[in-house]
């Protein structure tokens, strides 16, 4: 059986001092080892190398949210799949206005 999926998205709250110690504080948490469940954070894109670097080693992913699959299709969303995988994130999810769920995964 696959492993639950629990993901952490806390979108526009907190700088990257604070995102860096609080994703620090997530392992130090779970310990760097945990594996009851996959455990995925999405913090906002301005910090996503800050979080990145920190959950490094651990058995944590990176994640990023409301993103366009292709890189040339950045129509109404920030950011590319390509661009994600380029900054670290293994997971990412967007759901376009009217539509159902997209997951990507590095």
């Amino acid at each position: 059986m696959d492993k639950k999926l629990v993901v952490g998205n806390w979108k526009m709250n907190l700088l990257r001092k604070r995102q860096r110690e609080f994703s620090g504080a997530i392992v130090d948490l779970l310990g760097e080892n945990y594996d009851a469940c996959q455990v995925v954070l999405v913090p906002p894109y301005t910090a996503l190398e800050v979080v990145g670097n920190r959950i490094s080693g651990s058995t944590i992913d990176l994640g990023a949210k409301t993103f366009s699959a292709r890189s040339a299709e950045l129509l109404r969303v920030e950011v590319s799949a390509p661009m994600l995988a380029d900054a670290g994130c293994k997971v990412g999810y967007c759901r376009p206005l009217g539509k159902k769920t997209h997951t990507w995964r590095n």
